[in-house]
């Protein structure tokens, strides 16, 4: 097949696959982009809406411990519940006749009846209805009800079938209310307990659910209070579809995956306990963790579904948010078209594009082909088409050129090769000449160099003989100096040590007289706070004679006060008690002040004998530092002669070791000479080596020459 006809067909078939491929891969990215968006849309309305519902959630366990907590709470359930106790066992039906059967409102209405009478229940309930109907309405509670630690349901605000049972009656055993009034009761509870609707007998087996809580007083549990789920404020926060077109609903699934709430776009049907989400990914999310899937619903309808986990009240529940999976791929339709047309129109360019490309290529390859045939039958003058295009063809018509050129250059090589024969033949005898000519001159310069490097030798031989002498005096030299300068040094240090020392003991003597002027002055310190001590002393003496003598005088008024007494007889009685007491304490007063003075004169004796102490302790500090300024002056006098030694021994240290400096650089120049004079002679020995072994190497050379 000719390449005519394969290039087309080839660019045909590349069009097709690419156009093919890229629509797949197209309509593929498309898909994931259509579902990642729907993910993204999905699981933020479900992420919107759990933080809705733990916001819901919060403020209402807030608002149940705010109530609960209130006195006004409390003060009804202590009213109510007093009441309740004082009709024995008739309360069931006594109460139940009144608010309940007897009720003269409607079945709807009868949380209107405030007041039926006038005992004491009658009362309470006048007294505290309002208030708990009022907050069962604004917090949307269908029901509020109180329950005795007995388990009797003593107020309830609608008054239904449930008001005045017992929860542990046959019927209610199964309920929430019994499972959260024995938790509580039990200490097992001391919050708000979450309890999921249920078919509630209370209503007709409608669905209810329950907070329930502890009415407690001081630590003391006297009661329980239990608030009715609002199912339709729950309802109402997840019937907001925005972003969920038209198939699109809101599941909020317990544990079980029970379906919580009621749909509004099912308005003839009630998903709440009768719906159930058992799809296992479903079920997985409870674990914890946020899910996006694809799978079919309760009903069995094909959707994506975003599942967010959440805990409240103490309770897991997971929100689901779903969507058709037709409506959520309803984008897609329409690109498979575009993608289809766009992918045909670039199969129809590709192919008019392909057939052009082939007529080009195959026209410039058959006009290279013959232009090849001919240089092949040896018709180099033959000339190459330009091209035009920089492309294979063209570097392929470039390379024809650089033949066709080659042979060319060839031919012009093969006559130049002829003429160069006699040329090369004259140049081989020129060579001979100069080859004569090099060998005379380098045999002359090498015999001079030899004679050179033989006289320097011989002066190196003399130069390190020399050396060697000196180097010998210079190190006698430089021992004895050293000898000097060891000796001149020991001196030198012991006298810096003498005068490290005196200046050590100076440094002791300052210190001493510092302490005891210190000391001194301390002393009169002391003895100033001991003189104020004696005087304290005193005056306090003073006070304790003045209070022993109001003691004498306050027993003196005591004696007489009993005196006074008897002569009253019996009305004086109980003045005599209070005038013996008083004389008892004034006796007391007068033993303590005598032993205060008996402890101040103590005192006082030893002041005395402190300040006698302390001024024979002044005077002796005071000799003491006369006689350390005595010690100080030698010291200094002694210090500054040992210092003038120090100095003129470390000027003569000196001396003797600028003497060992300068034998030493002696020393080590006359090294460097004679390590100079031996390399000298090394070299001079290596040139004569090196010279003969020149004058051989350069005949090699030009013998080889010569030979060529």
């Amino acid at each position: 097949m000719k390449v005519s006809v394969k290039l087309p067909a080839l660019v045909l078939g590349i069009a097709l696959l690419c156009s093919g491929g890229v629509g797949v891969a197209s309509y593929i990215s498309g898909a994931n982009t259509v579902r990642g968006q729907a993910e993204q849309r999905l699981m933020a309305l479900a992420e919107g809406r759990r933080d809705s519902l733990l916001e819901f959630y919060r403020s209402k366990e807030i608002s149940i411990d705010s109530h609960v907590e209130g006195k006004a709470l409390r003060a009804a359930y202590s009213d109510l519940a007093g009441a309740w106790a004082k009709y024995g066992d008739k309360a069931f039906d006594t109460l139940t006749k009144i608010y309940v059967t007897d009720n003269p409102h409607p079945v709807d209405e009868r949380d209107q009846l405030v007041k039926a009478g006038r005992k004491p229940y009658d009362k309470a309930h006048a007294k505290h209805h309002t208030s708990l109907r009022d907050y069962a309405d604004s917090n949307d509670h269908p029901d509020i009800m109180l329950i005795n630690l007995q388990g009797d349901v003593i107020y309830s605000v609608r008054k239904r079938a449930d008001f005045g049972v017992n929860v542990h009656f046959e019927q209610w055993q199964g309920t929430p209310l019994a499972a959260g009034f024995d938790r509580i009761v039990s200490g097992e509870a001391e919050t708000v307990l979450g309890y999921d609707p249920v078919l509630y007998p209370g209503k007709d087996n409608e669905p209810a659910g329950f907070w329930i809580a502890p009415v407690v007083v001081g630590s003391k549990t006297i009661g329980v209070i239990v608030y009715e789920t609002p199912i339709n404020k729950i309802d109402s926060l997840l019937g907001k579809y925005a972003g969920l077109g038209e198939t699109g609903d809101i599941y909020l699934l317990n544990e079980d995956g029970l379906v919580l709430n009621d749909s509004k776009r099912t308005a003839d049907v009630s998903e709440m306990l009768s719906a159930n989400f058992g799809a296992p990914e479903i079920m997985s999310a409870m674990a914890g963790e946020a899910a996006f899937r694809h799978l079919p619903d309760y009903n069995g309808r094909d959707v994506f579904a975003a599942m967010v986990p959440f805990t409240a009240l103490g309770n897991k529940y997971t929100l689901v948010v779903v969507q058709e999976a037709g409506e959520v791929l309803a984008p897609l339709s329409s690109l498979r078209l575009w993608i289809f047309g766009i992918a045909l129109a670039c199969a129809v360019v590709a192919c008019i594009f392909g057939l052009l490309l082939a007529r080009n290529l195959s026209g410039r390859i058959n006009g290279l082909g013959e232009v090849m045939s001919r240089l092949a039958g040896g018709e180099n003058a033959v000339e190459v088409p330009v091209q035009s295009a920089s492309d294979e063809i063209a570097a392929m018509a470039t390379t024809v050129e650089v033949f066709r050129e080659n042979a060319l250059a060839r031919e012009r090589l093969e006559a130049e090769q002829r003429e160069s024969g006699l040329a090369q033949e004259r140049q081989a005898a020129e060579v001979s000449r100069m080859i004569a000519d090099f060998r005379s001159e380098v045999t002359q310069m090498l015999d001079a160099v030899y004679s050179n490097s033989e006289q320097m030798r011989r002066a190196a031989e003399e130069l390190n003989s020399v050396a060697d002498e000196t180097a010998g005096d210079a190190t006698n030299a430089s021992s004895a100096s050293e000898e000097a300068s060891t000796n001149v040094q020991t001196v030198a240090s012991a006298s810096e040590e003498l005068s490290a020392s005196i200046q050590e003991i100076r440094r002791q003597v300052q210190s001493t007289t510092e302490i005891v002027q210190n000391a001194s002055q301390a002393a009169v310190q002391t003895n100033n706070k001991i003189e104020g001590l004696a005087e304290s002393a005193q005056r306090i003496g003073d006070v304790v004679n003045l209070i022993s003598a109001i003691a004498e005088q306050t027993n003196l008024l005591a004696l007489n006060a009993t005196i006074e007494a008897a002569r009253a007889g019996e009305a004086g009685r109980g003045f005599a008690v209070v005038a013996s007491e008083v004389k008892e304490l004034a006796t007391q007063t007068a033993k303590a002040t005598e032993e205060i003075e008996g402890q101040i004169a103590e005192v006082q004796a030893a002041t005395k004998e402190a300040v006698t102490a302390i001024a024979g302790i002044t005077q002796t500090m005071s000799q003491v530092d006369e006689y350390t300024g005595s010690i100080a002056s030698a010291v200094e006098q002694q210090g500054a002669a040992t210092n003038e030694i120090s100095g003129n021994v470390q000027e003569a240290a000196r001396g003797t070791q600028d003497v060992a400096r300068t034998i030493v650089t002696i020393s080590e120049k006359t090294r460097v000479t004679s390590s100079s004079a031996g390399q000298v002679l090394s070299a001079s020995t290596d040139v004569n080596g090196k010279t003969n072994a020149l004058r051989e190497t350069v005949d090699r050379f030009l013998n080889a020459v010569a030979a060529a």
